[in-house]
């Protein structure tokens, strides 16, 4: 191929990219994708009690509650620890840096009892992504 060939290749080609990433469908997906690792940062960066253990962890963005326009942020962490559930609740109810959070017991194992800790929020602006309809 020919150098101006290739010189034509590249803007068309840099020109398909530009369109693709600069359209507000694109745009609103990254956008929410920024929000959401900025959002599940507020539980996943939360020490954990002594004698426990993170399992997994999970985050989504999306219509997940209720209908229409609007972005759900959900962030999940499972954990196992050899404390009580009283002593889990009021752990993350002193040391939780204003983050609601919402403790759902799961079940009694050998290492302790499997907790999964929860952080939403609702009806947040979707900016357009199609994930959030």
């Amino acid at each position: 191929m020919s150098s101006k060939g290739m010189k034509i290749l590249i803007v068309i080609t840099c020109c398909i990219l530009l369109v693709l990433l600069m359209n507000p469908i694109s745009l609103s997906a990254y956008y929410n994708n920024y929000r959401l690792n900025k959002f599940e940062k507020k539980l996943f960066n939360l020490s954990l009690p002594p004698n426990t253990r993170e399992l997994s962890k999970y985050s989504k963005v999306g219509g997940l509650y209720g209908n229409g326009d609007n972005c759900d942020f959900l962030a999940r962490r499972k954990i196992v620890s050899s404390l009580d559930i009283e002593e889990l609740i009021k752990f993350y109810n002193t040391d939780n840096k204003g983050v609601q959070i919402i403790i759902n017991y799961i079940e009694q194992s050998s290492e302790g009892n499997i907790v999964e800790l929860e952080v939403v929020e609702e009806g947040k602006n979707s900016y357009f992504d199609l994930r959030c309809t």
